[in-house]
């Protein structure tokens, strides 16, 4: 076993996100609009750490919702799919968490609010440093997240992932 380790958070929506933490560090990135983009995330992911981090992820379980337009279920299962191949592909330990599993351990609720809101609240709160995408000028975890539930998801996935070092896969 490798002394360092990566932890990837995937929400896999059509305004998805991913999130990889290490030494409480985070770097997000928006869901690419096509697999290949979304390939070479990963792809440099496993080729910056795969050498010396194991490597665990955690995809978000998710599912179509009756309320939803018929073009977003499809691709938001396409997006599951999609990311599913790319991280088996790797070889990387993937486990399929549910929204209730993940949110049950890492979202303050308040009562009365939306989950979303939740999610963005508790991941603004977080000490963890952040970067977007491979840029290498670090800033707070909030100015990263903003006012995007997708990002907050991811990160709070990816946090999920490390608080359980990826033993769910």
């Amino acid at each position: 076993m490798k002394p360092n380790n990566i932890f990837i958070g995937i929400d896999p929506g059509v305004t998805g996100a991913i999130c990889i933490i290490t030494n409480q560090t985070a770097r997000l990135w928006d869901c690419p609009s096509t697999v290949n983009n979304m390939q070479l995330i990963i792809n440099r992911i496993d080729n910056k750490y795969k050498k010396t981090h194991n490597i665990f992820a955690y995809l978000e379980n998710v599912h179509t919702i009756e309320k939803w337009s018929r073009q977003n279920g499809d691709k938001l299962m396409t997006n599951f799919g999609q990311w599913q191949g790319i991280l088996a592909s790797y070889n990387i330990p993937t486990a399929l968490v549910l929204p209730k599993t993940w949110q049950k351990y890492v979202v303050d609720k308040k009562l009365g609010e939306a989950t979303k809101k939740n999610s963005k609240d508790t991941a603004k709160k977080s000490f963890y440093w952040a970067y977007e995408g491979w840029n290498d000028t670090p800033t707070d975890i909030e100015n990263v997240i903003k006012n995007n539930h997708n990002r907050s998801d991811a990160f709070l996935i990816a946090t999920f992932c490390e608080r359980t070092k990826g033993m769910l896969t």
